[in-house]
């Protein structure tokens, strides 16, 4: 049986290549094919070098926080339909970023930190009206906050009319308009949270086997448990505040991860990460080539992934998840 570093080492070196195959193909898909021969001649040179390369950085960092946040929701609720986006908290951080648009002006900042507020608010939410962290139960509560969150968007987007097409557009997932700027803040988020949840990893194994094991071994559950879902919820919200609302990427990735490395959050936590960048960079060459010069929502890609899977999980799990 291998150690889990080597599992790691070697998990790492191949999705670390599939990771460079799909950005290379990302480069290329398009309206615009990019032939390599001609890539530092124009106009292939500002394609690549100011549109898509810029939004394939953005891509790497939105993918890799929403599958690190669905391995830290799935890993502490003790739930694979755990998921930012069906737990409401990507909508909550949807919902305070629409009612920044209603502002004439505000400061670069205060997008990311209004996005956290509002996905904080939204856990809040479903942890209240669940009432017991229980699967179904929040799952259920997750649906409620969504459709609360949801009025308060439709409310922005009535009051917004000059902005709705953008909004919406927003609203459905995109990488377009975004580049290295958001892409370096959003790694700074990544950075910390893949350092701290990576040391607390064995913190994560030991709650898996359930509290009163985990309290056994030393760890401080409750305190822990809300640790790790704010860092969830601030990595979501860094996400959402850049990219929109993306569904799914955290529901999916986490599943693929554990079925082919096994669960241990040693491997999960880095492993998830470089595979939800790669799911991510994927979609969204999708999204721009399936109907190319148009341009789909990557929203609207992970959406037809994600669905079929998510259904397939709650049959798999039946009720009782």
């Amino acid at each position: 049986m291998k150690s889990w570093w080597v599992k790691l080492f070697l998990g790492g070196v191949i999705l670390l290549l599939l990771l460079i195959f799909v950005i290379l193909l990302a480069a290329n898909l398009g309206a615009v094919k990019i032939p390599i021969t001609k890539l530092f001649l124009e106009p292939y040179k500002t394609i690549f070098f100011k549109i898509r390369l810029p939004r394939i950085a953005l891509g790497l960092t939105v993918g890799a926080a929403l599958g690190l946040a669905g391995t830290v929701y799935q890993g502490v609720l003790k739930t694979p339909l755990a998921d930012p986006y069906i737990l409401g908290v990507s909508s909550g951080a949807a919902a305070a970023v629409a009612l920044l648009t209603l502002l004439k002006s505000f400061p670069y900042y205060a997008l990311p930190l209004g996005a956290f507020l509002g996905s904080i608010v939204a856990l809040l939410l479903v942890f209240l009206i669940s009432r017991k962290p229980e699967p179904n139960r929040l799952i259920l509560a997750g649906i409620i906050v969504n459709s609360f969150l949801g009025a308060i968007v439709t409310f922005v987007l009535a009051v917004s009319r000059e902005n709705m097409h953008q909004i919406i557009y927003w609203l459905m997932g995109g990488l377009s308009n975004k580049g290295f700027k958001e892409a370096g803040v959003l790694g700074l988020y990544l950075l910390f949270g893949l350092g701290f949840l990576f040391i607390f990893a064995r913190d994560l194994n030991a709650m898996s086997f359930g509290d009163d094991t985990a309290v056994q071994l030393g760890v401080e559950v409750n305190k822990k448990r809300v640790l790790f879902l704010m860092l969830a919820s601030f990595l979501t919200a860094g996400a959402v505040s850049f990219s929109g609302t993306i569904g799914f990427v955290g529901l999916v990735v986490p599943q693929v991860v554990e079925l082919i490395f096994g669960k241990d959050f040693r491997l999960l936590i880095p492993l998830s990460t470089l595979a939800g960048a790669i799911l991510l960079v994927f979609a969204d060459a999708l999204a721009r080539s399936i109907l190319a010069p148009a341009e789909l929502p990557v929203g609207v890609i992970t959406a037809f992934i994600g669905a079929p899977f998510f259904a397939y999980l709650f049959i798999r799990r039946g009720y009782h998840a």
